[in-house]
């Protein structure tokens, strides 16, 4: 697929959404989940996307690594990473996104979540990639 678009000058714009919608990720690697309990949802129509544990280094490894292959994959200089409609109940409660929220000098989920999509930033930067 990525050989037939650049063959037609067509550039193909991945998107690895994170910190949330990852439940495939999260059913695969429970360890990269907030050691929080979760919340039941009642006539939820389809499930709720979930957010990895933010404040835990194992999801940034993961990240990371997720993110190495995407830019080995494609050749266009752009990867989305999303980052938007992502909740931030659990990591309010979580008690390793508490300790990076404090390492870091954050004062709440949404800087908590800015700081990990600042991070993948300078990741993806160091690939090559914007």
């Amino acid at each position: 697929m990525v050989r037939y678009a650049d063959n037609r000058h067509i550039t193909i714009l991945p998107e690895i959404d994170m910190p949330g919608h990852l439940n495939a990720a999260l059913s695969a690697y429970p360890e990269l989940d907030c050691p929080v309990p979760r919340e039941v949802e009642k006539n939820a129509r389809q499930p709720r996307p979930l957010e990895v544990c933010v404040g835990n280094e194992k999801t940034y490894v993961f990240a990371e690594e997720v993110l190495s292959q995407v830019a080995a994959l494609f050749p266009g200089s752009y990867i989305h990473i999303g980052g938007d409609e992502c909740p931030k109940g659990r990591w309010e409660r979580c008690p390793l996104c508490h300790a990076k929220m404090k390492k870091e000098n954050l004062p709440d989920g949404k800087a908590l979540q800015s700081f990990f999509i600042k991070r993948m930033e300078v990741f993806l930067q160091s690939k090559g990639k914007k």
